[in-house]
């Protein structure tokens, strides 16, 4: 088995990735906050700033109660710049088999004691209100 370290860090941001749609899929809000570094920001469209742990899983238990049950991520462009990278990306929110929201998404990324975490998240839909 691998390690983290043998993977690029292409290769580690596409796993949080995963672990962040996984997490949808399970409705785990703990394990999506997990992913976010400990300065983590959520910049959710039509809404406050989300910072820390704690704000960020309620945010996350927010969105799971609402219905959103998978979230599809797709990296459209990753740049790194020393500890911080910047992913641009689409997006797929589902509602049971209902398309619930397409659209766009920054990340902009931090490397955190060797792992890669999330540090500022801002998305905004492709849908017409």
């Amino acid at each position: 088995m691998s390690s983290t370290k043998s993977l690029t860090d292409s290769d580690q941001i596409g796993l949080v990735n995963k672990e962040l749609e996984e997490a949808m899929r399970t409705s785990d809000p703990q394990r999506l906050a997990a992913i976010y570094s400990t300065e983590g920001q959520l910049l959710p469209p039509n809404n406050r700033i989300v910072s820390g742990v704690e704000d960020i899983t309620d945010y996350w238990r927010g969105v799971i109660a609402a219905g959103i049950t998978e979230a599809n991520l797709t990296t459209e462009e990753l740049n790194f710049f020393g500890e911080t990278a910047i992913e641009v990306g689409s997006y797929v929110m589902q509602s049971g088999e209902t398309t619930a929201d397409i659209g766009k998404y920054i990340v902009i990324w931090k490397n955190e004691n060797g792992h890669w975490k999330y540090h500022r998240d801002i998305w905004n839909s492709n849908l017409s209100q």
